[in-house]
């Protein structure tokens, strides 16, 4: 296995070889690769050595300090925040409302004729999945309606209407 190590106090290839020469006396390290521009070790080892006795190994010559390397995240380099249509940012919410609704308006006709509260029912309930599923996922799709979903178990009430809700999220959505 290899690990990379950082090593700070190298200024020339005498110290370059000095720190190679001690790390390679450590047991069970097979090689040791010294990188003297950025001042790093890649170390490999037949098992794992724990760092502190790689900087046990050091001890005797205190200008070279080894510590692990701590690898970053790539970060996107910084410029215009990316600018977004209003279609662009609520086009999730949009066909997910159109879906909800598109379902119910299909529930509401069975049997004979279209019947309005089946419909309502059907509609809610699939709003209340669908925002309650988003809710609990780490999907950030509706950075405007977290709010709204959020507070849908103060907003429910005994005695409130669904319908009282639905109009209480639109209110929060619409501001």
């Amino acid at each position: 296995m290899k690990h990379t190590y950082k090593v700070t106090g190298m200024t020339c290839t005498g110290c370059q070889a000095k720190v190679q020469q001690l790390l390679s006396a450590v047991p069970d390290v097979t090689r040791v690769d010294i990188d003297l521009e950025n001042g790093e070790a890649l170390i490999e080892m037949s098992r794992h050595i724990n760092t502190v006795i790689l900087q046990d190994a050091l001890r005797q010559y205190p200008k070279y300090q080894l510590t692990e390397k701590v690898y970053e995240p790539a970060m996107a380099p910084a410029g215009e925040p990316e600018q977004r249509s209003w279609l662009q940012v609520y086009k999730p919410i949009l066909l997910i409302f159109g879906y909800v609704l598109a379902i119910s308006i299909i529930a509401g006709f069975h049997g004979r004729g279209f019947h309005t509260m089946y419909g309502m029912r059907v509609f809610m309930a699939g709003f209340f999945l669908v925002f309650s599923f988003l809710k609990c996922s780490t999907w950030r799709v509706l950075p405007r309606a977290t709010p709204c979903t959020m507070l849908l178990p103060a907003i429910l009430r005994p005695g409130d209407t669904y319908m009282q809700a639905l109009n209480y999220c639109w209110g929060l959505l619409l501001r």
